[in-house]
């Protein structure tokens, strides 16, 4: 298995801004849903960086289980005692997920200038400070509730409001979110996370097969660079 470290190299896909970043980018010990773009602006008198939308959190009866994050370069997976999740790329802007009898909730790093509810059930929140639309989506089987809350540092809205993004079912649990800067329409797909990871590791493999040849001393060194 093709492992990376996490705190020290964020979960990302190549042409795609945005990433999953490790425990040290958190206060509470959670792995961070942010963007690498300079798009995002923080004010100097702000209470939250910009870049920074979610902290990932997993739930089995209402109480918050820890995890430990594994990152590999076609998924994350965090790993409990309750249950494990997975995390990829279904395409470079958007993340599609799922966990087994675990809740997930996505909770925010700031407020939202306003919330949208799609009749499909879907949910577009905007984030003016980071130039961006929040699409989210529950696959079939699966209840997401967008709720007002505090943000991840326990901050309350004032006329940005912070919401969180719960997905949960009976079984598996499956979600997506999708990030684009203008709200164009997202059209509708089939949330396979399982076959969204094997395209990004046969995307990996291939771009791998492109590396030069190096002494087999330095074999290592040349894939994990």
């Amino acid at each position: 298995m093709f492992e990376i470290n996490h705190n020290e190299i964020p979960f990302s896909i190549a042409q795609s801004f945005l990433k999953i970043q490790g425990y040290s980018a958190s206060e509470s010990g959670r792995v961070q849903i942010a963007t690498a773009s300079k798009l995002p602006v923080t004010l100097i008198n702000a209470n939250h960086y910009s870049h920074d939308f979610y902290e990932i959190a997993l739930f089995k009866d209402e109480q918050e289980v820890k995890y430990t994050a594994v990152a590999q370069p076609w998924q994350l997976d965090l790993h409990s005692d309750e249950g494990n999740a997975v995390f990829t790329f279904a395409d470079a802007n958007t993340f599609v997920f799922e966990a087994e009898n675990l809740e997930i909730c996505l909770i925010p790093c700031k407020g939202f200038a306003w919330k949208v509810a799609r009749r499909n059930g879907d949910v577009v929140l905007f984030d003016y400070s980071g130039c961006c639309h929040h699409h989210a989506r529950a696959a079939a089987g699966t209840s997401m509730q967008c709720y007002e809350s505090t943000t991840s540092r326990g901050q309350k809205g004032n006329s940005d409001k912070p919401y969180t993004l719960s997905f949960k079912s009976n079984g598996k649990t499956q979600g997506a979110l999708h990030f684009n800067r203008f709200g164009d329409k997202w059209e509708e797909f089939e949330l396979d996370v399982g076959s969204a990871a094997a395209e990004v590791k046969s995307n990996f493999d291939a771009w791998m097969e492109k590396m030069p040849h190096v002494n087999d001393k330095y074999q290592e060194t040349a894939e994990y660079a």
